[in-house]
């Protein structure tokens, strides 16, 4: 009996020193964002809401990672400014977390910046929360999106 107790203990030990990682079960990758329209809240640090159109194409994968284009159309609450902000980015299926980097801002009236983005999906990749924008000669703000359906 001693001997069994002793090789139950010998063995929760050396599972332990490695970190539980025979016990422990591998983490289902998340699931990236799905192609098409999605509908977009937000608000800046300044307290302007905005709402846009979110444009997001799939177009393939680097090192298992899905790769995005496509554009958010922008409009500002007050009816301020609008415009078209393209993109390119990446969903981390490790985290979750959809990264965009703006590289050109049209504008319909007043002045869209060029900025940064991250996100978390969630609901099987229908939905975008805690998302954040931030980037040079932009107002900080926070967003999330819901997936419309397919372009």
């Amino acid at each position: 009996m001693h001997y069994r107790v002793s090789l139950i203990v010998i063995s929760v030990l050396i599972a332990s020193a490695l970190g539980g990682s025979i016990f422990a079960q591998a983490q289902k990758p998340w699931a990236p964002p799905k192609s098409g329209v999605w509908q977009v809240k937000g608000s800046d640090t300044e307290n302007t809401a905005w709402t846009a159109e979110l444009i997001l194409t799939r177009r393939g994968s680097n090192k298992g990672q899905p790769r995005y284009k496509g554009y958010f159309e922008w409009k500002s609450e007050d009816g301020e400014t609008s415009g078209r902000e393209y993109f390119n980015g990446w969903f981390e299926r490790k985290t979750g977390r959809l990264r965009l980097k703006a590289y050109s801002a049209k504008s319909e009236k007043g002045d869209i910046g060029v900025g940064n983005y991250l996100a978390r999906g969630r609901e099987k990749g229908t939905r975008l929360v805690g998302g954040r924008w931030w980037g040079h000669d932009v107002v900080p703000g926070t967003w999330t999106a819901d997936w419309s359906g397919p372009k």
